[in-house]
């Protein structure tokens, strides 16, 4: 009897044990870890967004679309060297890759299909994220821009299609840094300046197809097709969203 008795209290040790382990790895789990949660919108400085539609000084754009598969969230360790190829120290990079699929992401809607979701990330500071797009739209497309241009010279109105299925890798970087929160949800933004990506684009020498229209592709009109895929990244930035830049968000859709 006193064995039996023996062996049901190393059991109810050992069960206990086990128990204690498991809360205390989901405590662990919980401090280290939190959740991004990502946006990308088109935005303009020089007009207002409203009904899907973003305005500027002589361009209504009516469609701005981009195929993203891949988006790093990446932390440089300054303190932690390796030893490179040629034997100098070198600083060690920490990457991780939270998005991974095709997404189709509307930025003038600022939504994603299928969306973003919450992400896991470790907490911390991240210097880098990096986007990569790649030809996923309809049409084998990477980047699809529609818009109507007034032309100041002629004062008629032209419809205007830029597209590019070149693969676009973007980098963006932060001096203080992206912080993700131990159990907390935290909002990375990521916009597309309109004005100041075709700022200095003159679209009224652009050739237009039979139909009136300027397409500016990867095989028509070829250096402003250059000209604006240089300009993306610099029109484009990233950022951490508070709740205030949310509650002006619903205020300017409402």
């Amino acid at each position: 009897m006193r064995e039996i008795k023996n062996l049901i209290a190393v059991i109810t040790l050992i069960a206990t044990a086990i128990m204690f382990q498991s809360c205390t790895e989901d405590e662990v789990g919980a401090e280290s870890t939190g959740q991004a949660q990502m946006e990308m919108k088109a935005v303009t400085t020089n007009g207002t967004t409203s009904s899907g539609r973003t305005l500027t000084t002589g361009f209504t754009f009516t469609e701005v679309m981009v195929g993203v598969t891949e988006i790093e969230f990446e932390t440089l360790e300054e303190e932690e060297l390796e030893e490179g190829e040629d034997g100098e120290e070198v600083e060690a990079e920490d990457e991780e890759i939270e998005y991974e699929g095709r997404f189709i992401v509307d930025l003038l809607a600022g939504t994603s299909n299928p969306d973003f979701g919450l992400a896991a990330l470790s907490t911390g500071t991240y210097q880098e994220i990096e986007v990569e797009m790649e030809p996923i739209l309809e049409g084998n497309q990477t980047v699809r821009i529609k818009l109507f241009f007034e032309d100041a010279s002629t004062s008629d109105t032209v419809y205007v299609e830029f597209e590019t299925s070149e693969e676009l890798e973007f980098e963006f970087e932060d001096e203080s840094g992206f912080t993700i929160d131990a159990g907390a949800v935290n909002a990375i933004l990521i916009q597309l300046d309109l004005d100041k990506l075709f700022a200095g684009v003159d679209l009224s020498s652009a050739t237009a197809d039979e139909d009136g229209v300027i397409r500016i592709t990867d095989t028509s009109n070829e250096q402003l097709t250059d000209m604006l895929v240089d300009k993306l990244e610099d029109a484009m930035e990233a950022e951490e969203e508070d709740e205030e830049d949310d509650e002006e968000d619903e205020s300017d859709n409402d």
